[in-house]
């Protein structure tokens, strides 16, 4: 192996010193724990469920929407004495006959006629 000298043109590479070190302190963190408030949480326990008139519900599972209606002819004559309001629903004060239907109808009569009714709705 053969070794030359460098021409004395060539200047040599400087060293470039290390790069200076960073060291950090640990930063404190706030840590936030549970409190206890004076307010309970409440959990449901149980959904809640509608009465349901069981004969409506069989004749309903039956025949569908057309279960209601198989007793329909009832509606045409109540028996009993008409209430004032039903379920916040205003009863025409000429009612002579009002009953309630499965829970979820209510049938009367009146001797009225069809403009009297129209004034009721207002």
């Amino acid at each position: 192996m053969v070794s030359q000298a460098l021409p004395g043109t060539q200047a040599p590479i400087p060293t470039l010193p290390p790069p200076p070190t960073v060291t950090t302190a640990p930063v404190a963190t706030a840590t936030i724990a549970p409190s206890p408030t004076s307010m309970p949480t409440q959990i449901p326990t149980a959904a809640a469920t509608a009465a349901v008139d069981p004969l409506a519900a069989t004749q309903l599972a039956m025949m569908g929407s057309m279960g209601a209606i198989t007793t329909a002819s009832l509606y045409f004559h109540p028996v009993g004495t008409p209430l004032s309001n039903w379920r916040s629903v205003p009863i025409m004060p000429q009612a002579t006959a009002g009953q309630e239907f499965s829970g979820y109808i209510y049938s009367y009569t009146a001797a009225a006629t069809l403009d009297q009714a129209r004034l009721l709705r207002g």
